[in-house]
């Protein structure tokens, strides 16, 4: 009898001017402890050298394989945003799971391996991760935040609501987690439609929350995925990676002063259960 194909994980990485930080970001999947991946590197119109040390990493790190393990595109555009990126990558993924890494963050060596024997049961994992902030480290840990709020327990000690529907609801309110904690199955992502272009800041809890809404089996990892770095020039970072805050663009939005990041769809629906309930 056969053994079941391996499961293997794509690697989304977008790209933009990012030569000084890329090396170690690239080097931090390549000494992962599984050989089980495959990484995607998609440059948004650098005006650095991020293509050519893109492309001597594929060079160097698919010979020493023996097979394509780096590979290396472009949106063809300049500056389009990661989402852009990120859909590309999902677009030329070859495996059936999709994890996150952007260009100045890093994957700590058992990010894939950890994944691997979780996606028998969960179609979305979300896994701890550091964030380096001013020289200083903390723990984003979504399942040590539900211990802390879950106070109600069974006669059998099992904590109210469960982790799953805990992640559902507080998933209607905030971004629990950047790309770089988070897998989960393409099936789903698709079925999401991906993340949404034009939009600044929000766009990976909006993806979330999607994928929660149509099914997904959510689940949590232990291991801690790797370190994301909060920049003062990046304009995404300078938020909190698990709030829902953003940059008052349009203080005239309809839907508030940040109303231009919002989901349409998601609002539609909110707006469907008011008016169900006031002719109730």
């Amino acid at each position: 009898m056969s053994s079941p194909d391996p499961i293997n994980v794509s690697i989304i990485m977008p790209v933009w001017n990012g030569a000084r930080f890329m090396d170690r970001a690239i080097a931090s999947v390549v000494a992962q402890t599984s050989p089980n991946w495959e990484l995607l590197i998609v440059d948004d119109g650098s005006t650095d050298d991020s293509v050519a040390r893109a492309e001597r990493w594929q060079d160097l790190v698919n010979v020493h394989f023996g097979e394509e393990k780096i590979r290396v595109f472009s949106t063809g555009l300049s500056r389009s945003g990661e989402q852009t990126g990120r859909n590309l990558a999902a677009e030329k993924a070859r495996y059936e799971i999709f994890a996150y890494l952007d260009h100045d963050d890093l994957c700590f060596p058992r990010r894939i391996e950890s994944l691997l024997p979780l996606f028998d049961q969960y179609d979305f994992i979300f896994s701890p991760y550091e964030i380096l902030e001013k020289g200083r480290i903390t723990i984003w840990n979504i399942r040590a935040l539900w211990e802390r709020q879950s106070y109600n327990c069974s006669s059998e000690g099992e904590r109210e609501p469960p982790f799953e529907a805990w992640v559902r609801s507080s998933l209607q309110r905030v971004n629990l987690s950047v790309p770089l904690g988070v897998a989960h199955r393409k099936e789903i992502f698709e079925r999401a439609g991906g993340f949404q272009p034009g939009i600044i800041v929000g766009t990976d809890g909006i993806l979330w929350r999607r994928m929660a809404d149509r099914g997904a089996r959510i689940g949590s990892c232990p291991v801690i995925a790797g370190r994301y770095n909060v920049r003062s020039d990046s304009q995404a970072r300078t938020r909190r990676p698990f709030s829902t805050g953003g940059f008052e663009l349009d203080k005239n939005h309809p839907l508030g002063p940040n109303g231009q990041y919002l989901d349409a769809e998601w609002f539609a629906d909110l707006e469907k259960k008011r008016k169900g309930k006031e002719t109730e």
